[in-house]
Formats: C-alpha cells, sequence, structure tokens
C-alpha cells in the first residue's frame, strides 16, 4: 500500500506543476505586416457625339505619371484599333453607331478599367486641308491656303505658339512667329446645318535667323587699320558679307572677321554686316 501511495503522489505532483505552467504562462503572437497596393484610377472624357469621318480624341483625366501604361480599345471600326498614349488624337471611324470605348491603366501589380460609348453620327463629317509658304524664318511672314473652299463652312484657325496673331477665321491668312522651331497648326471646319466639324493639324517649320552683331578697334586715326570681329553668329554654315562704308579701303569684305581696313577720311563711317543661312539672312547696322 505504501508503494501505491508513493505513485499517486507523484502523478498529482506533476498534474499541479501542469495546471501552474498553463495558469502563469502568456499567450505569443508574432507581428506581420501585409501590403495593399493602391489601384490606379481609370477615367477619361471626348466629344460624346461626333459624325462619320471626325477626328476624335480622348483624354485621360485619371491616374497620370511615368509609372502608369496605359490600354485603349477603340471599337468597331476606328482607322486604329487601339493605342498606347496616355491621350490618343485623331482617331476616326469608317462607319456610324455605338462605338465600345475601353480603357484600362495599369501598374506593375494593379490595374484597373473603364468603358464607355461613343456615339458616331452618320451624317458626313467635312473634308478639309490646308497648305503654307514655311519653312520661313522667324518673324517673316507666312501664308496659309485652304484647299477646297467650301462657303457654306466655317473655318478656325489655331496657329500654336509665338504665333500673331493666334488664331484667325480668314480664308488665306498671313502669320508671323517670334521663335524657331516645329509649330503644330490645327486648321477647324464645321458645318452649321449639319452640325458636324472636323480638324486637320500640320506641323510646319519656322527657320532660325542668324544673330548679326559684332564690334571694331575703332576710334582709329585715317589711313590707320581698323579691325572688325563678328559677335554674332559663327561657324562654316554662315556668309558674311560687310559694307564697311565710305571712304573704306577695301569697300567691303567675305571675312567673318576682317582686318586692316583703312579710311581715308575722317568722320561717322555707317558699316553694315550681314550673315545668312540657305534660308535665312539678317543685316545690322549699328546707330
Amino acid at each position: 500500500m505504501k508503494k501505491i501511495s508513493i505513485i499517486l503522489l507523484g502523478l498529482l505532483f506533476s498534474f499541479a506543476a501542469i495546471a501552474q505552467d498553463v495558469r502563469f504562462s502568456q499567450p505569443y503572437s508574432a507581428p506581420l505586416k501585409v501590403n495593399i497596393y493602391p489601384t490606379p484610377l481609370a477615367s477619361f472624357n471626348f466629344t460624346s457625339s461626333v459624325c462619320s469621318g471626325s477626328q476624335v480624341d480622348f483624354t485621360n483625366i485619371g491616374s497620370s505619371g511615368q509609372e502608369f501604361s496605359y490600354s485603349w480599345d477603340f471599337g468597331t471600326d476606328a482607322s486604329t484599333s487601339g493605342s498606347t498614349a496616355e491621350n490618343p488624337t485623331g482617331v476616326v471611324y469608317s462607319s456610324d453607331g455605338n462605338k465600345t470605348i475601353t480603357l484600362t491603366v495599369s501598374t506593375p501589380n494593379c490595374s484597373s478599367t473603364q468603358t464607355e460609348t461613343l456615339v458616331i453620327e452618320s451624317s458626313p463629317a467635312p473634308v478639309i486641308d490646308f497648305s503654307s509658304t514655311a519653312p520661313v524664318c522667324e518673324t517673316n511672314e507666312v501664308t496659309f491656303s485652304i484647299a477646297d473652299y467650301d462657303a457654306a463652312l466655317n473655318y478656325a484657325w489655331d496657329f500654336g505658339i509665338d504665333a500673331t496673331p493666334a488664331t484667325s477665321a480668314a480664308i488665306e491668312p498671313t502669320i508671323t512667329y517670334s521663335s524657331p522651331g516645329s509649330k503644330i497648326v490645327r486648321l477647324t471646319a464645321s458645318n452649321s446645318t449639319s452640325g458636324c466639324s472636323n480638324y486637320v493639324e500640320k506641323n510646319i517649320n519656322i527657320l532660325p535667323r542668324p544673330d548679326v552683331s559684332f564690334n571694331s578697334s575703332a576710334p582709329e586715326c585715317v589711313n590707320s587699320g581698323v579691325n572688325f570681329t563678328n559677335t554674332g553668329s559663327s561657324g562654316a554654315e554662315y556668309a558674311y558679307i560687310w559694307d564697311f562704308g565710305e571712304g573704306a579701303s577695301p569697300a567691303g569684305s567675305n571675312a567673318e572677321n576682317p582686318t586692316e581696313v583703312v579710311y581715308n577720311s575722317s568722320g561717322i563711317k555707317n558699316v553694315t554686316l550681314t550673315i545668312s543661312t540657305t534660308n535665312c539672312t539678317r543685316t545690322v547696322i549699328p546707330i
């Protein structure tokens, strides 16, 4: 009997120890961080109703930036089935009816899609085109002409940046540009009877004028050599024409920096420098 009691007592002690461990132990959980990526916003607008043959421009008004990619589906009978540009332009439909337009905006992790309906009317849009006298030099006049002018249409010009005037409704407007470079010119024609309109855009090139300036070693004495230095445009693509004025020997020069020009009389001399390229010429006469 003593042996049995000792065994039972040991079991009771073990149970008590286990109960004590359970009673005083604390629960443990490891921290876990979860990253949730933001979903791009797909949203866009456009002219909701246009005529057959009109150019349609689409504008993203949702998520914008280098981290986003764009996938457009323009629906049936579009001149281009889709685009990856953020703001595609100039999409033309060859048939009328409802067109389902879909834009998907994506990041490497998430994407979002919006679908809208574009209505193409059966009335044909005006067919328009234009020409110009460009390329010309900056500050020189550019004349624009409408091809196959139709008196039943209303025309509106937008000549782009640095144009004077910036817009016009004339048939053959004449414009000047105050800066060189590529200019985007848009001509829009609208038919007030059908309500249809269309536009055409073209790039024209405005050429830079040479910079013309110079200095000299004058004042000098009669029969002493005067040196002239071009401080304007310089390089193999430029041609130079100097006119040294009254009493000069030589009377002129084609050198960029002529030297030892001698005057046989005193007084104020009007010296002219003309710098030219293949397309543009500019002259300066110091006052």
